[in-house]
């Protein structure tokens, strides 16, 4: 396939395309038949539909309704169509209490509609022209059906951005022209190309850290309790990511009532320091856990590398490093899912101490994405089409938080994930916008201090907190 490592993961795992024209796709893609459009997908690619008159809505990958967590993944597609037969102001309001990773593509009357789930863990991307569309689950793939060509600045970003700290390309730009990127809380009319706000606009509803902890508590169990219903059937298991961190601390004590069906997982590569891994051990020893530790080094093969760079598409290759030990250590071992609580950083007070051209949004973003880059013409360029394709001036949201979200974070934990679905499907227990919303909603004290998470975990397992956070280098 156009010269590409000839390993069977390079073919774009848990993926799928779509447009108005037949699509080259890898062996291990199947089209499905009479939708109006091409549409394919990987073999492990999850797949529901609900249609009502003229609303259709396909999901592509996992989705639960953490208001209604007995409500099987076909029920909520049928309900999404019902409430699309109403309008797409219905159904962007029905996405509030969803959760998973996913993409949905929807048609109504007015034609063809895409957006992602909360948190973007779906990568989502998307190229329209006089001729019809074309959206994808991969940059590249993409890229490849409409023969784009590298981004005319993407080598000097590159170059920019080999560091940790810039490990996405900037706005909503992949690294292929005309390849675009659809970030959280926005969809993308596929008829025009022409992104819009649908969540955000309002500040969120004020509260006390205890009382958007007994609302996000509610929620998250409903979550974890659908995830293990609908997608965990007896057989399988989920591995947790587990740092010795506040977020993955919360997430694996939020399967306080499926402890079975979770075993956890903490890896050490050069500068993540042995008392996180000791803390970690003794998180999933209080929690009754299995715990596995893996000790790696900064390297992989070649093969696997060149597999996390098609596949993540990205300028920062995030889990390489890691993911040749997870594969050797539990495949075959029926682990179906791993579990990622990254999320709950969106909530945190990050990025409070950087003030620097808070009134001025493309340099803000310029600046934190990589400092230095609010002086780079380039780049500023790039998140000001970011701003405003997304409508941000009419967000009331705090700048810091929509950049973290529905950039910085959706952007790079995306690709990461598109990276480690060699291995395992992802889930995310804190990925709707319900939890997200009341978790924003308290006073910037509160989301500094990390307090919202202390009180989850003071209800769901008071004794992690007796425990130290990040006292070596994780976050």
């Amino acid at each position: 396939m156009n010269g590409l490592p000839s390993v069977e993961h390079v073919h774009y795992p848990r993926g799928f395309i779509a447009g108005v024209k037949p699509c080259i796709v890898p062996s291990n893609y199947h089209e499905l038949p009479d939708r109006g459009i091409h549409i394919y997908l990987e073999q492990g690619t999850l797949f529901v539909e609900g249609e009502n008159g003229s609303a259709h809505v396909m999901v592509f990958g996992s989705v639960v309704d953490n208001e209604s967590p007995d409500c099987p993944p076909s029920d909520i597609a049928e309900n999404l169509a019902r409430n699309l037969l109403m309008g797409r102001g219905r159904l962007l309001k029905a996405l509030a209490s969803l959760g998973g990773r996913h993409a949905l593509l929807c048609k109504d009357a007015q034609g063809y509609f895409m957006v992602g789930d909360a948190g973007g863990a779906r990568s989502i991307f998307y190229h329209t022209n006089h001729y019809g569309f074309i959206v994808s689950s991969h940059a590249r793939l993409l890229a490849d059906q409409i023969g784009a060509v590298i981004s005319p600045f993407a080598e000097n970003i590159q170059d920019l951005g080999n560091t940790y700290r810039a490990r996405n390309w900037p706005g909503r730009q992949s690294m292929f022209q005309g390849v675009f990127q659809l970030t959280p809380n926005t969809s993308v009319n596929l008829k025009n190309g022409r992104v819009s706000r649908f969540f955000g606009k309002d500040r969120p509803s004020l509260r006390t850290a205890k009382e958007a902890a007994e609302l996000v508590h509610k929620l998250l169990l409903n979550s974890v309790a659908a995830f293990c219903k609908h997608y965990l059937p007896d057989q399988d298991k989920a591995l947790v990511f587990l740092t010795s961190g506040i977020d993955s601390r919360l997430v694996v004590s939020s399967f306080k009532y499926n402890y079975p069906k979770i075993d956890a997982v903490t890896y050490r590569l050069g500068d993540v320091h042995d008392s996180d891994m000791e803390i970690a051990k003794r998180v999933s020893e209080t929690l009754g856990f299995k715990h596995y530790q893996l000790y790696g080094d900064n390297g992989c093969s070649e093969n696997l590398q060149q597999w996390c760079e098609i596949n993540g598409a990205n300028v920062y290759v995030g889990s390489r490093k890691v993911i040749e030990d997870v594969v050797g250590t539990f495949s075959g071992r029926g682990y179906r899912y791993s579990i990622r609580g990254n999320l709950g950083e969106i909530s945190r007070g990050v990025f409070l101490a950087r003030p620097a051209f808070v009134d001025q949004p493309a340099r803000f973003m310029a600046r934190n994405w990589f400092r230095g880059s609010d002086r780079h013409k380039a780049v500023i360029d790039c998140f000001q089409d970011f701003a405003d394709a997304i409508e941000m001036e009419s967000v009331q949201w705090p700048l810091r938080v929509l950049y973290y979200w529905e950039h910085k974070h959706a952007t790079w934990f995306a690709s990461t994930l598109n990276e480690m679905d060699i291995a395992f499907d992802t889930y995310v227990p804190m990925n709707s916008r319900n939890i997200i919303e009341a978790m924003c909603g308290v006073s910037e004290d509160d989301q500094e201090s990390d307090m919202v998470h202390k009180e989850l975990i003071s209800i769901l397992n008071r004794s992690l907190l007796d425990l130290p956070v990040n006292p070596g280098k994780y976050k």
